[in-house]
Formats: C-alpha cells, structure tokens, sequence
C-alpha cells in the first residue's frame, strides 16, 4: 500500500507552504554562498585589525569616546585600546581631541576616512542587480511581493522582542526603499 494523503484544503495548503519554505530556503543557501566571496573581499581588502575596526564601529556608533569605553566596549585594557588608537590615528582614520566638558579627558572620533570605511563595509549591498535584469516583469513583481512580506515579517517579529524598545534594536531603520509599495501595485 501506498502513502497516504490527507485531501483536506488545510492540509494541502500546508504541505504546499512546506514546500514552498524548504525552495525558498535552499534558494537563500545558494545564493548566500554564491555571494560569499564577494561579501568577503572588503574585509580582506580592508588595510585593519579587527580590533581596529571593532573600534571603528563603536565610534560609528556611540559617537566620539574616550579610551575607558573603547576598553569597556571592547573588552580590552587601556594600554591595548591606547595601542588600537594610536594605529588608527596613524591611518587618519580616527583622531584624538579633548573633550569640551572635561579637558583632561581626550576623545578619540572616527575621522570621514575612518568613517567611510565602515561604511564600505557595513552598507555593502548584494550584488543582485545585475540578477534582477535577468527576471521578467511577472518573476520581478512576485519577487517584490514575496521580500516586502518577508521584511514585513521581520520587523513584526523584531518588535515582539523584549529588546524591542531599546534605541540600537529599532526594526524601523532596516526598512526596504519602496518595495512594499511597488509590490503591492503588481
């Protein structure tokens, strides 16, 4: 005797679903590794430590600090984070200033060229485009429909989350240009 197969309407659409999810997973997975080396080759490209550009990314982000929170931060002692700095500074890449509140504190803040440069890194974009052309009007709408509803989704599921409400968890930032309009319309 053969499978079974449970002909309700509910069952079909979820063994549909199932198997839809499963394509659009191994899809993700070969377009991930396809992608790989080419999100790879900025970082290798990149003239930093990690540690150096893990103190980029702080001062990208918390602004200009001083050497007790780029410790902190990093997890690093004084004397390593003072090293960090000064190769940084030598890059001019970042660059030491006193702080207006307390003189004799000194800052240290990414300069434009340290800034750019994780920003090359961090808003690195999947080379698709030139895939996209590829697709019909009709693969392309349903393309759009399908991300703007998994971006839709996304950012439902970030804001269920108990760090929902903190400034550096805002699923708002993360929105896609107008594709949730474009899709809609096709």
């Amino acid at each position: 005797m053969g499978e079974q197969h449970d002909d309700r309407p509910g069952a079909r659409a979820e063994a549909e679903r199932e198997r839809l999810v499963a394509r659009v997973e191994e899809a993700g997975q070969v377009i991930g590794e396809l992608f790989l080396a080419q999100r790879l080759e900025p970082i290798l490209s990149m003239p930093l430590t990690v540690q150096q550009l893990r103190a980029l990314a702080v001062l990208q982000l918390d602004g200009p600090s001083g050497a007790h929170h780029l410790a902190e931060v990093l997890g690093v002692s004084a004397a390593t984070v003072s090293g960090i700095v000064d190769r940084l500074v030598a890059a001019e890449m970042a660059e030491r200033h006193p702080d207006p509140s307390d003189g004799r504190v000194r800052l240290v803040a990414a300069t434009a060229r340290g800034t750019e440069a994780v920003r090359r890194l961090a808003a690195r974009e999947e080379p698709t485009e030139h895939l996209l052309a590829h697709l019909d009007l009709d693969d392309l709408r349903a393309l759009a429909r399908g991300i703007a509803a998994l971006a839709e989704a996304a950012r439902a599921e970030a804001a269920s989350r108990p760090d929902a409400g903190r400034e550096d968890a805002r699923p708002e930032d993360a929105r896609p240009g107008d594709v949730d309009d474009d899709a809609r319309r096709g």
